[in-house]
């Protein structure tokens, strides 16, 4: 299962790059912004439970995956506007010398839920890529079923995806509601 699982990332790496690379120039930008224009937030009391972040984490996953089906770039026109708004937020965290905070709270699950995000993104290009390259303009059987096998593949992908994604929100809510 593991090396079906990394000889499927394999397949999607240059997808997971190309994402990568649209998701961090974004969230770079908006950091450097956000702390050069000064931008402020009031901190929220308000803390969210671990069904509410796991329902916004998973909408979002979904997005990003059947985001794709708008010519395959739907998924990454959702990671630019997620990495806006992560990028604006820590951003807020770095102009209010609140390093700290951004360390603690957003950094432990931030990183799986990139992770995840990214995933979602790059296997929904890779399903769209493989149905608009190959399975719907091959003639041959035998070439559509090998193209259907790389689909449904693909999907041991999305439950990693998930896995991460279900993790991040766990730890997200615990962080939250520690104190």
């Amino acid at each position: 299962m593991l090396d079906q699982l990394l000889q499927n990332i394999n397949k999607l790496k240059y997808f997971i790059i190309i994402n990568a690379i649209i998701y961090f120039f974004v969230l770079i930008i908006c950091i450097y912004g956000s702390c050069t224009l000064n931008i402020t937030e009031s901190y929220s009391d308000n803390q969210p439970s671990y069904t509410e972040l796991l329902l916004n984490n998973s909408s979002v996953f979904l997005l990003l995956l059947f985001g794709n089906l708008i010519f395959g770039i739907g998924g990454s026109l959702l990671l630019l506007i997620n990495g806006l708004y992560h990028g604006i937020s820590m951003g807020v965290y770095i102009g209010d010398n609140n390093l700290y905070s951004l360390l603690i709270k957003i950094l432990p699950y931030g990183f799986l839920e990139i992770c995840s995000l990214l995933t979602a993104a790059s296997v929904g290009q890779y399903i769209f890529f493989l149905y608009w390259k190959g399975f719907n303009k091959e003639k041959s059987i035998g070439n559509k079923i090998r193209i259907k096998k790389l689909i449904i593949g693909s999907y041991s992908n999305l439950v990693f995806g998930l896995f991460l994604l279900i993790l991040s929100s766990l730890i997200e809510y615990l962080v939250y509601n520690r104190g």
